[in-house]
Formats: structure tokens, sequence, C-alpha cells
């Protein structure tokens, strides 16, 4: 026997009146035909009523869509433009980053007793500031 929750169409609902069972998360969705709704309402306006407007809702929503693509299209573009430029000045500061260890390779390879004099009196200045600096009181 087959579970009448698990059918798409001619499934009962509970109380053994005819729908569609629409599967949108663990718990299907039943909704009755338009037959269904005819006999539970008792009117035919008013199924027409509905159909409207459930027509109408669908076309304001497609509509809303149309207007939104263009505006999710240029965001798009623009985080595109964004992503693009921050590469490329990426890869400027990185060929920055290159050449001026270069240059400070050079430097150090051209005049070792310069470098080393500078890399003591900066060291000596680090740590006088770092002296210096007030201590946390407890």
């Amino acid at each position: 026997m087959t579970d009448p929750s698990n059918s798409q169409s001619d499934a009962l609902r509970p109380d053994g009146v005819p729908g569609s069972v629409w599967r949108t998360s663990e718990y299907p969705a039943r909704v009755p035909d338009v037959p269904t709704l005819d006999r539970e309402i008792g009117s035919p306006p008013v199924v027409d009523l509905l159909n409207r407007a459930v027509h109408g809702v669908h076309e304001t929503i497609d509509r809303l869509a149309d207007q939104a693509m263009p505006v999710a299209q240029k965001l798009g573009d623009g985080v595109v433009q964004a992503e693009d430029a921050i590469k490329e000045k990426a890869d400027q500061l990185g060929i920055t980053r290159d050449q001026w260890l270069e240059s400070v390779r050079d430097i150090v390879r051209n005049k070792p007793l310069v470098s080393l004099a500078v890399a003591a009196a900066l060291g000596l200045f680090l740590t006088q500031l770092l002296r210096q600096r007030p201590q946390d009181a407890p």
C-alpha cells in the first residue's frame, strides 16, 4: 500500500478530500485542486477571484524580478571591476615589495659593514624606545 503523503497527485487529505500534495520540506503542503475549492467554498465566482488574485501575484513577482535583474547585473559588474582593481593593486604592491627587497639586498652585499652598523643602531633605538614605555599599573 502506498503512502498518500508521498504521492504528487490524487492524494487524499486527512479529511478524505482529494487534493495535490507538494513537498516543500519535511512537512507536505496540501493544496486542494480547483474542483475541491469549488465544493468547499461553494461558489465559482470566489474560485475565479482566487485564480485572478494568484495570477496577479505571479505577474507582479515576474515584473519585479524583471526590474531587479538589471540592477543586480550592474551590481555584479561593479563587484567584478572592484575585484580586478584590487588584484591589479596587489600585483603592483608585490612588484614594489620585490624591488625594495632587492635594493636592500644589493646594499647589504655592497656595504656589509655599513649595513651591520645600521642594524645595530636600529636595535639600540628600538630597545630604548621600548624601555621608556610607561609600565601598566597593577
